[in-house]
């Protein structure tokens, strides 16, 4: 019995020898793929700013062609309407006696659910009435704008302008791919994504290693205690 715990003990020494200089092997392979993961997310932060600057200079190149720039106009403008033409709509709307008891209705039960002592069932049912009503003040906005002559126009003139604009932002698309620095800067960033990737998987790994050999020198620790080493 003594040899077979001279022998055990020699083991676990052995261990607890060995174990050292592994670990701090596993911690230097963790900091070196932690730098690994940083200098990965530098090269994919300058391609992305790279290639931001290829898509502003096209886009500048773009906005100064008259139409582009009208097109551009007619957006803002139609937009300004529109928001124009909702706000009218809804201080209108905010007037109906109807409108009001309902927002006051939510209101209570919104001061239902934050007050305090109140029991689950009460704020169950003050939960529900407060998602109904808030559905129910929506479509009586949604109502009241589908009525209205000028919101409706104004909704038709600005849904063009973004359709027209649509058509532009696809051009400009078209434009950057056909630019002679866009493409090898969409590669240069795609290998670079692709790198930070990989050193992440790198640095998931040299953590794992890391947290078993931890686990493992726990292990080996408590037994040496177990055995009065």
């Amino acid at each position: 019995m003594g040899c077979f715990s001279y022998i055990g003990a020699l083991a676990l020494g052995f261990t607890a020898i060995v174990w050292q200089p592994a670990l701090a092997a596993d911690n230097s392979a963790t900091a070196s793929a932690g730098k690994q993961v940083h200098s990965a997310q530098m090269s994919v932060d300058h391609a992305r700013t790279v290639l931001n600057q290829i898509r502003s200079k096209i886009r500048t190149k773009l906005a100064s062609q008259p139409q582009w720039s009208s097109a551009m106009k007619e957006l803002r403008d139609s937009q300004t309407a529109l928001e124009r033409a909702r706000r009218t709509v809804l201080a209108g709307l905010a007037k109906d006696s109807n409108y009001q008891q309902l927002v006051r209705e939510r209101a209570e039960s919104q001061s239902v659910l934050i007050a305090a002592n109140q029991s689950d069932a009460q704020i169950q049912k003050a939960g529900d009435l407060f998602v109904q009503q808030g559905f129910e003040i929506k479509q009586r906005e949604s109502d009241a704008l589908d009525k209205d002559d000028n919101y409706v126009q104004a909704k038709s003139r600005f849904d063009e302008a973004q359709a027209k604009a649509d058509g532009l932002d696809q051009a400009a698309s078209l434009a950057m791919k056909s630019d002679p620095e866009y493409e090898p800067a969409m590669q240069h960033l795609d290998a670079a994504e692709q790198q930070l990737k990989s050193a992440r998987g790198q640095l998931a790994q040299a953590v794992q290693a890391d947290r078993q050999q931890a686990e493992a020198k726990a292990r080996a620790e408590a037994q040496q205690a177990a055995m009065g080493y």
